[in-house]
């Protein structure tokens, strides 16, 4: 699992319900878990999504929860639970406890070498138990299969944050759970893609250097004409709003960037090396309220605008 120090105002971009894409029914379970999770603390539930295709991310990448509170003493964030993404892109991780008061985050990357449940670890073990080594390894489906069905180590995804804010588990103890919740992933493949329009459009910056992203929506719905723009002095980024028709590019219609947001694309923007400064989502007929947030290299911050109509 690859982390980076995250700045504090990465997470008050991500907080709070209804910013982080998750729905508003967002549950929490107070009874005792059916037996996967047991220990001292809660548990976090859900599912990772690939962002492209809009289903479950693959099966064998990592989702962790880590507090980022040590980052702002020049810290590393600190890891509190990491689980494999299942078939279908669900996760489980186990015995949460922090006292963080900035929030948590939902990181979906590539599992690392010997992180329990990687492939390393996996595809590795079984060879040293087969006592009969020039004949049973062949027959062996277990040995080698995983390394074509479980995405590889290193290179599969780009690490995506997904904030989970102080009020959604504050009050949880031992036993409770928080399910529900969506975390997003970007494979290499596609951010390459996208890499690749923001070079053709001029851009200096690529999610390599962090980036915003996430969607404009009004009640969890996603909504046509919407824009991100920064309200702090000197910060003028161009944002990229996604379209349905990639021929073009993923950010153009006839060769000319999209202005806006679009709903048929899920309202998704991008802002590339995003600077740590205030930002507003804007619409017609809706009302955003702004929020300082921020990009650091190599890791994507997903920052969902939700509003209410006024």
């Amino acid at each position: 699992m690859i982390f980076r120090s995250l700045p504090l105002v990465i997470l008050i971009a991500c907080t709070g319900r209804g910013d982080t894409g998750q729905t508003d029914d967002t549950s929490v379970d107070t009874g005792e878990t059916d037996g996967a999770c047991s220990g001292t603390g809660f548990s976090v539930a859900g599912t990772a999504i690939d962002l492209e295709s809009g289903e479950p991310a693959a099966e064998g990448l990592c989702a962790s929860i880590m507090d980022p509170t040590p980052t702002l003493a020049g810290g590393e964030p600190a890891v509190l639970g990491t689980s494999v993404i299942e078939v279908g892109g669900t996760f489980e991780i186990c015995n949460i406890v922090t006292s963080s008061a900035i929030g948590i985050l939902m990181v979906v990357d590539d599992c690392a070498s010997g992180e329990s449940g990687g492939l390393d670890t996996d595809t590795d073990a079984p060879d040293t138990d087969v006592p009969d080594t020039d004949g049973p390894d062949t027959d062996l489906p277990d040995t080698d299969a995983p390394d074509t069905d479980l995405p590889p180590d290193g290179d599969a995804v780009i690490a995506v944050a997904t904030g989970i804010g102080r009020e959604d588990y504050q009050e949880l103890g031992a036993g409770d759970s928080l399910t529900e919740r969506v975390a997003y992933s970007i494979t290499t493949p596609y951010a390459t893609a996208i890499n690749a329009d923001f070079a053709e459009e001029g851009s200096e910056t690529n999610l390599d250097d962090g980036a915003l992203v996430g969607f404009i929506r009004s009640n969890e719905e996603p909504i046509d004409g919407g824009v991100v723009t920064c309200v702090s002095t000197n910060c003028t980024p161009t944002v990229y709003y996604a379209d349905t028709n990639p021929v073009d590019g993923l950010f153009t219609t006839d060769d000319a960037l999209n202005t806006s947001a679009i709903a048929a694309a899920g309202s998704l923007y991008m802002i590339p090396g995003a600077e740590i400064k205030t930002y507003i989502a804007e619409a017609d007929g809706y009302e955003f309220q702004s929020r300082l947030a921020g990009s650091i290299a190599g890791f994507v911050v997903f920052v969902t605008w939700n509003a209410v109509e006024e």
